[in-house]
């Protein structure tokens, strides 16, 4: 919860008098959510494309996410994983904003208004400074950290690794099974 109350500014907080004022903490914001709400990769979210956004899936208002290997790393596989509401919401309000700014080209987390693809370090920078602005100090801090606790309440919530393994578009059962010892919680100095 520190972490989501720590991510960039909301969009109803901020004034703007263009479309463009304050953009990319719109979009940082969304693609923090997506990536600790969704259990995506860095790589699957710089690479995340609009075709790849369902719908929504249930009464709660989940939607999905089609995770293909286009655009992403050679190591992604194709998956489908839910967003939860809460991180639904930010994504379709950021894809409107995205649409009146006349973003061109398919990354739903563009870099710049060209539409260009972000690059990795941008992301674990900015969660890394929500990480920080939480109070949550974490040897390493980055998107891998979000991606880790998404898999560990899953099994938490009573996910089988194989379950987790389609989830998050492993490859093999015992690289879900290993969610299970991620660490998670803050270094503490005792």
């Amino acid at each position: 919860r520190r972490f989501f109350d720590a991510l960039p500014s909301a969009p109803a907080r901020l004034r703007r008098s263009t479309p463009f004022d304050g953009w990319k903490r719109r979009r940082d914001r969304a693609m923090q959510l997506v990536i600790a709400l969704a259990g995506l990769k860095v790589s699957e979210a710089i690479g995340l494309l609009l075709g790849e956004v369902g719908q929504q899936i249930d009464l709660e208002g989940a939607i999905e996410l089609r995770i293909t290997p286009r655009q992403k790393h050679e190591t992604s596989h194709e998956h489908v994983t839910s967003l939860p509401r809460e991180g639904a919401v930010e994504l379709q309000a950021w894809l409107r904003e995205r649409a009146e700014m006349g973003i061109p080209g398919d990354f739903v987390f563009p870099a710049n208004t060209e539409g260009r693809k972000m690059i990795k370090k941008t992301v674990y920078m900015q969660v890394r400074a929500t990480f920080e602005r939480a109070g949550i100090a974490l040897s390493r801090a980055g998107g891998r950290t979000l991606r880790n606790t998404f898999a560990q309440r899953r099994l938490a919530e009573g996910a089988s690794p194989s379950e987790l393994k389609d989830t998050l578009g492993l490859a093999l059962e015992r690289s879900a099974a290993d969610y299970q010892y991620a660490r998670i919680e803050p270094d503490r100095e005792d």
